[in-house]
């Protein structure tokens, strides 16, 4: 599922020079680590171990981590509506493939 989302952000438009590094699947995936894993915030994010690093870097396909002010900088002019529409799709094939099963239990539903 990273891997899908990790390439997937990398096709995003990218408003840097085009050798610009790290690339903005990294960039985009290395935020979307930081929510997913609950972050208290970016700074919080930033002060990981070397082992915690390899990893987030494992886990979720980045290659070149960023430092918090290049993800700032890069993130401000991505189209967050682009991110969403591209989540839901991984998230649908991720559904439809049966990996998570849906439960429903007292009106409330669980993943």
């Amino acid at each position: 599922m990273y891997g899908e989302l990790h390439k997937g952000f990398g096709q995003l438009e990218d408003h840097r020079r085009s050798n610009s590094s790290p690339s903005l699947g990294d960039i985009v995936s290395a935020a979307f680590a930081m929510f997913s894993l609950k972050s208290p915030s970016l700074l919080n994010f930033s002060l990981r171990s070397r082992q915690e690093d390899k990893n987030l870097m494992e886990v979720y396909k980045i290659s070149k981590l960023c430092s918090d002010t290049q993800m700032r900088e890069v993130l401000d002019k991505v189209q967050a509506a682009k991110v969403r529409d591209l989540s839901g799709k991984v998230m649908g094939k991720v559904k439809k493939s049966g990996f998570l099963l849906l439960t429903v239990t007292s009106s409330r539903w669980w993943w």
